[in-house]
Order: structure tokens, then C-alpha cells, then sequence
């Protein structure tokens, strides 16, 4: 065991869907800030290469990286693991999560159950669950060659409980125009709760020390949030707020690091205790 518990030296973590808002203020941070390094993926090269050159200039070029990933396509996967043969842990995050926020409403009549469109739910299957399957069949087949590695799945407090969708609700609308969050969300985030027990379970990745668990976040406060959103989201946290960057960040760095080897399948809710009501 590692004198220091939250050591992160020799660790190299790609994080899918690089360029969002957790990957690139809390996750990437932590695992800089203990002395690992980061590569971030993302189909958004633009606002990637925004975000990696914002935490190079914090942190130095020498810890982060950036790089094209699509989730849904192997070859684009390999080619990473080919460029970076060193990484030894994996964070998936890249899901579509439709939010309401300040410049945009992406919360909107077409979200509601009956006007789901099949196309956009496949699509944001083929994102989270096939992105989540996809990535760890391949990393995984690395780690096993390397006789050990870290999984880590990003789910959702949403993949523990139902949304409320009153959070969603605009006065002066009748009930079947009301904006909600969309089946797919939670539903996703279940799968990748499931696939998580999966491949804890399964006999070659236990064989060759690859270790796979989950984190299930409640809701972060992001700037872009209305003010009137937060209010409303707030009270339905038993501490009385939204979470802060930092209160996640230990979890990464611990899962990431070698202290963390009897975590099998774990399944962790960082959410203010909102999934005890």
C-alpha cells in the first residue's frame, strides 16, 4: 500500500467525453492535482482543445492531452490506445444529458415521453450504453494484457430514483405541453449501473486485477444553471444544496489509485442524500 492514500504517480486516465463540464473542471483537476496524468476524449474537438489548453496552462502541458474519440466507433477506441499505450485507467462519461440552462433550453416539448423521437433515443443509446460497452471492451482487453487497470463508470443519481419532473414545469402550460427530462437519461444511466455488476463479476478481468465501479453524482452546481432552477433542485437534497466541484473529486482520485483494489462493483452515491428520499 501506497504511503500516501491518494498517490496518483504512473497513473495515465483517459476520460471520455473529455470536453463536458465534469470531465474538465472536476475529474481532470483531481487526478492532475495528484500527480497523474490525463487524456481527454471528445467528438467536440473545438471545445476540447479550449479546455485542454486552459488546464495545460494551469497544470502544464506534460499533464494533459487531448484527442479525437468517437464511443461508438472501435477503430476510433483503438486508435487511442495505440497513441497512448500507457493509460491505465479509464473514466466513461460521454452521455447526452438534455439540461436547462441559462443561453438554452434543450428541455423542450419534443423531450416528453409521447413526442420521443426513436431516432434520438437511439442515438443516445448508441452514446452512453454502446460508448460505455464499447470503450470498456476494448480498454479492458488492454488491461488484461496488462495484468491491471481501473474502470470507472460515471451513472447518475437519476439511475437510483425517478426524475421529478415538477423541476421542469413552466407556468401557463397545460399538462400535455409541460417540458420534462427524457426517458433516456435515467434509463441509460441504469444500464451503466448494470453493466458496471457485469463486468465486476466477470472472471477475466477479476483474474487479471482490472477493477470496474460506478459513481452515481446527484446534481453539481454549473454557472449555467438558472437561479430559479437551483432553488427548486435544492430543496430536493436533504443537506439543503447542490454539490460542488470539489466534493467529487476525492472519489475519482480514490478509485484511480492503487488504495482502492478490494472496490469491486461498487456502485457510489455522491448525492447529498437525495436517493434516501
Amino acid at each position: 500500500m501506497k504511503k500516501d492514500l491518494f498517490d496518483l504517480s504512473g497513473k495515465t486516465v483517459l476520460i471520455t467525453g473529455g470536453a463536458g463540464f465534469l470531465s474538465s473542471s472536476s475529474f481532470a483537476p483531481a487526478i492532475i492535482e495528484y500527480g497523474g496524468k490525463v487524456i481527454l476524449g471528445d467528438i467536440n474537438v473545438d471545445r476540447l482543445e479550449k479546455v485542454s489548453k486552459e488546464l495545460s496552462k494551469k497544470y502544464g502541458k506534460d499533464k494533459v492531452f487531448y484527442t479525437y474519440l468517437d464511443v461508438t466507433d472501435k477503430e476510433s477506441i483503438s486508435k487511442v490506445v495505440e497513441k497512448y499505450p500507457e493509460i491505465n485507467c479509464l473514466i466513461n462519461t460521454a452521455c447526452n444529458n438534455p439540461k436547462q440552462s441559462k443561453d438554452s433550453k434543450t428541455i423542450t416539448n419534443e423531450s416528453r415521453f409521447e413526442n420521443f423521437s426513436l431516432d434520438t433515443w437511439k442515438k443516445d443509446i448508441e452514446i452512453c450504453l454502446t460508448g460505455t460497452f464499447l470503450c470498456s471492451q476494448i480498454l479492458g482487453n488492454h488491461f488484461i494484457k496488462n495484468n491491471g487497470g481501473k474502470i470507472i463508470n460515471i451513472g447518475s443519481d437519476l439511475a437510483l430514483i425517478q426524475q421529478d419532473q415538477s423541476l421542469y414545469r413552466v407556468g401557463g402550460l397545460p399538462d400535455e405541453e409541460q417540458p420534462v427530462k427524457p426517458v433516456s437519461y435515467g434509463v441509460l444511466k441504469s444500464g451503466v449501473v448494470n453493466i458496471t455488476k457485469y463486468m465486476a463479476s466477470y472472471p477475466l478481468f477479476n483474474k487479471h486485477n482490472v477493477r470496474i465501479n460506478c459513481i452515481c453524482p446527484g446534481a453539481i452546481y454549473n454557472p449555467d444553471m438558472t437561479d430559479e432552477f437551483v432553488n427548486k433542485l435544492s430543496k430536493k437534497f436533504p443537506i439543503g444544496r447542490l454539490g460542488k466541484l470539489e466534493e467529487i473529486k476525492g472519489i475519482i482520485v480514490y478509485l484511480c489509485g492503487d488504495n482502492s483494489d478490494f472496490c469491486q462493483g461498487s456502485i457510489f452515491s455522491i448525492d447529498g442524500g437525495r436517493t434516501l428520499l
